[in-house]
Order: C-alpha cells, then structure tokens, then sequence
C-alpha cells in the first residue's frame, strides 16, 4: 500500500505485508514435521523530505555516471 501526498504529489509512506503458509511446499518437498511453517514480513517506509533542495558540489574534473547509464551496464 502506497500513501501519496495530495499536496506535494510525493509518496509519504509505502508499506508491504506478506504472510506465507509453507505447510504445503514442505509436505511436497517431504520435509514436514509436527510445526506449521509460516513465514510473515512486514514493511513500513515513511518518508521525509527537506524544506528546502540540498545543494551539491562537486570538483570541477569530476567524472559523473547517472544512475541510468549506472543500470544500463549492470546487465554486462
């Protein structure tokens, strides 16, 4: 579940909930016992942002890769 600010048009909080029964993947693999398996995850992500842009320096000779061009190798 995502929440999105009206105002601002930006995400405010994400959260994630998964719960997963493994009683049936382990009685095909052969490996149950007595217990039930479970598994249960959950996520909470609030965000935050500055009032006001962060200013970024950087050195005059400064080699710069962006995240695309970053990704875009990563499958070499």
């Amino acid at each position: 579940t995502s929440w999105i600010s009206i105002d601002e048009a930006l995400p405010v909080r994400d959260e994630f909930h998964m719960a997963w029964d493994m009683a049936d993947m382990m009685a095909m693999t052969d490996e149950g016992d007595d217990t039930e398996p479970y598994i249960s995850l959950d996520f909470r992500l609030d965000y935050a942002y500055p009032a006001e842009t962060p200013t970024v320096t950087v050195p005059e000779n400064a080699f710069i890769i962006s995240p695309g061009l970053l990704m875009a190798g990563a499958d070499a």
